[in-house]
């Protein structure tokens, strides 16, 4: 067996590419658009979809991984291939976006990959077939300014027109042999199923391990939070105790009311700021 890699890549979106060998998926076309039925694998050397379907929010707001893993052969420009848009997922990170799950079928080979695109990845091929190829005509649904973007039927919308842009790269032998084009759809390097087990597994133990160091971090951090938060109040308290002390002896000296009138006012402004603070405190470390 080859040898196999992991490395990161920027500033390409994250890529995570599954396989399943000899797909009993069916696919169908209506108007001109490829719909997939994609049932469970039955073999027990295949990959469950939904295992990766429920870990595809870890890897999509991640930083940019792409899986380089052995394979067969690089997929002829001219061999012929199905790419049915065969599903979605809304990520609710820092910025919401939407994740498009991509079936690359080869007949030829009896097998299949999948490859997950963000909408921006359409637009940068688009782009760049556009400017080398100005005369294919290709098309690309445009980028909603004004309503919700997630919302289900635009979202249902929007696949169809990706579906067609899909399509019209796929039927191009001219556009299919372009690096961009077989980045885009990893025909350089389709996955073996054996391979992307080994590696999986090797990313989920590396998440794994990064996720338990930043659980130990965030408890560090609760901690020395704790610790202000105690002080805070412990210097509110103090400057509480002051502004009694103050006030006890304003009464007492009429003539320097106005001075200690200012002291007070000083000391209740620096007190609200410290009951402020420690407020804060105590929210971040719940």
């Amino acid at each position: 067996m080859s040898s196999r890699r992991i490395r990161a890549k920027s500033p390409s979106p994250s890529i995570l590419v599954t396989t399943e060998s000899q797909s009993r998926g069916s696919s169908s076309s209506d108007g001109g658009n490829s719909v997939a039925t994609v049932p469970a694998p039955e073999s027990k050397s295949s990959i469950h979809l939904s295992a990766f379907n429920s870990n595809l929010k870890k890897y999509a707001s991640s930083p940019s991984l792409q899986m380089g893993l052995s394979y067969e052969g690089q997929v002829s420009p001219n061999e012929s291939l199905q790419v049915p848009i065969v599903g979605y997922e809304v990520m609710e990170q820092r910025a919401r976006f939407t994740v498009y799950k991509l079936r690359i079928e080869s007949k030829a080979r009896g097998d299949c990959w999948f490859v997950f695109r963000r909408y921006t990845d359409f637009v940068r091929i688009y782009n760049k077939l556009k400017s080398e190829f100005p005369h294919i005509g290709l098309m690309l649904p445009r980028k909603r300014w004004f309503g919700d973007n997630f919302n289900r039927g635009f979202i249902e919308e929007r696949i169809q027109g990706l579906q067609k842009l899909i399509n019209s790269i796929v039927n191009s032998a001219e556009l299919m042999s372009t690096p961009s084009v077989r980045d885009f759809f990893c025909l350089d390097e389709p996955p073996i199923y054996s391979d992307c087990v080994e590696e999986s597994r090797a990313i989920f133990e590396a998440l794994e391990d990064t996720i338990y160091n930043l659980r130990q971090q965030v408890r560090e951090k609760q901690a020395e939070l704790k610790k202000v938060h105690t002080k805070c109040e412990s210097q509110a308290a103090l400057i509480a105790d002051l502004m009694g002390k103050v006030r006890s002896t304003t009464d007492q000296c009429g003539a320097c009311g106005d001075k200690v009138q200012t002291l007070v006012s000083d000391a209740k402004n620096s007190l609200h700021e410290v009951q402020t603070q420690s407020s804060r405190m105590s929210s971040y470390n719940t």
